[in-house]
């Protein structure tokens, strides 16, 4: 009896050593510790109310983050807060850390989840106060179409390492994993305005808490993690590509917030939910489609 439960112990340490090893709580599937500045445009967006991590997003000037759609949709600006500068969630005495609150939330016009989850899943927040540059934090170019090809890539994020933890729960040190573009249809999907990445070992990858962080390629932002279909596994992830989506986003970063989103694509509008400049607030929804259907009944 006693032989048998030392052999119990035994399988127990080695199945526990194994899962540690291959799951790495707490952290990007597989990935390595970022070091302070290795990813100085990654910010992390955050609830107020209770201090607690949404996702992450990537600074691209001093005062707006692209993030992913779905982190964010629904919410108000004054909800959430962005940190930028340090490599760890909560207990830090890093000097470069800073803090801004959200003025503005931009989300793209086509985005639609009820019909499309992964097109057009992309977000501007434009900060109340823009970050102070310095080398730990510090904006990052968008790829763009006459740059050279963007295929061997890193992402970085604070979401869980496997969805396998016990109980699941996020890293408090910024990780990262080494992955490679590759054609959108291993992803299992074609969605508009996405892109695919994975690793070569398909044993790292992205996983829950790391959407809205940042694919990027030879130093510019190439993608935008919106999630994936086996999500936490080391399979394929899906992105959406800055290329394609590089001319909107740019539009929103020298548009003042009066009057409608700017649209380059006819697909539909959404007005921005959050303050508007010189306004108390963004209109509602079913206000937004009165006005559209009293303009069409007048024509």
């Amino acid at each position: 009896m006693a032989e048998l439960s030392y052999i119990l112990c035994l399988l127990f340490i080695i199945v526990y050593s194994l899962h540690t090893v291959l799951c790495r709580e707490g952290r990007i599937l597989n990935g390595e510790p970022a070091t302070l500045g290795l990813f100085a445009s990654q910010v992390q967006i955050r609830l107020k109310k209770r201090n607690l991590h949404k996702c992450g997003g990537s600074l691209v000037e001093e005062t707006h983050v692209v993030t992913a759609a779905v982190c964010i949709d629904g919410l108000a600006a004054d909800k959430l807060s962005v940190m930028g500068g340090d490599v760890s969630l909560y207990e830090t005495t890093v000097g470069s850390r800073q803090f801004r609150d959200v003025d503005m939330i931009i989300i793209h016009p086509s985005y639609n989840p009820k019909i499309d989850r992964w097109a057009y899943n992309v977000a501007v927040l434009k900060l109340i106060a823009g970050f102070a540059r310095n080398s730990e934090l510090a904006p990052v170019q968008m790829a763009t179409p006459d740059k050279e090809k963007y295929h061997h890539c890193f992402t970085p994020g604070w979401g869980i390492g496997s969805i396998r933890n016990t109980p699941p729960k996020l890293s408090d040190r910024l990780y990262y994993a080494e992955l490679f573009v590759v054609d959108f249809t291993v992803c299992g999907n074609c969605a508009e305005k996405t892109m695919c990445a994975i690793s070569t070992s398909e044993k790292q990858g992205v996983c829950k808490g790391d959407e809205g962080g940042g694919l990027y390629c030879n130093g510019y932002l190439r993608g935008i993690y919106a999630g994936s279909f086996n999500e936490c596994t080391g399979a394929g992830a899906t992105f959406g590509d800055i290329i394609q989506l590089g001319p909107w986003i740019k539009s929103i970063l020298v548009w003042e917030g009066d009057g409608e989103i700017p649209l380059p694509l006819p697909e539909g509008r959404r007005l921005a939910i959050g303050r508007k400049a010189g306004s108390g607030g963004s209109r509602s929804y079913t206000e937004s489609i009165f006005i559209l259907l009293a303009y069409l009944w007048l024509l």
